[in-house]
């Protein structure tokens, strides 16, 4: 992201997941010096799994929460690279494979 400093990087209520594949909420400000150089960020991430469990658990009287738009990026934090990588290459072939998308539709939650 820093590789471009003069482009816009502020984003709010973004998905992000935890190592642990819990799902976040995360939202970033960019603060910059007098020539434009970003010199800090303020990142807030909040995890969302009670919420959601709460969610499933009277999803009966709640309406179906609404999918993300797929205009908003998903943000994944690992402890190390190998699992970023291994989380990159699972979300790629998950978006590509229609049998991926079925199973996670019908399987029961959790």
């Amino acid at each position: 992201m820093l590789h471009n400093q003069g482009a816009d990087h502020n984003a709010s209520g973004y998905r992000g997941f935890t190592a642990d594949c819990r799902e976040l909420r995360c939202s970033s400000v960019y603060f910059r010096n007098s020539t434009g150089r970003i010199i800090a960020a303020l990142c807030i991430n909040f995890d969302v799994s009670t919420i959601q469990s709460l969610q499933s658990l009277f999803q009966g009287l709640l309406p179906a929460a609404a999918s993300d738009s797929p205009e908003h990026q998903n943000e994944f934090f690992s402890r190390d690279l190998v699992a970023m990588m291994d989380a990159m290459v699972t979300e790629a072939i998950r978006a590509a494979s229609p049998w991926t998308r079925l199973a996670a539709t019908t399987a029961s939650p959790s």
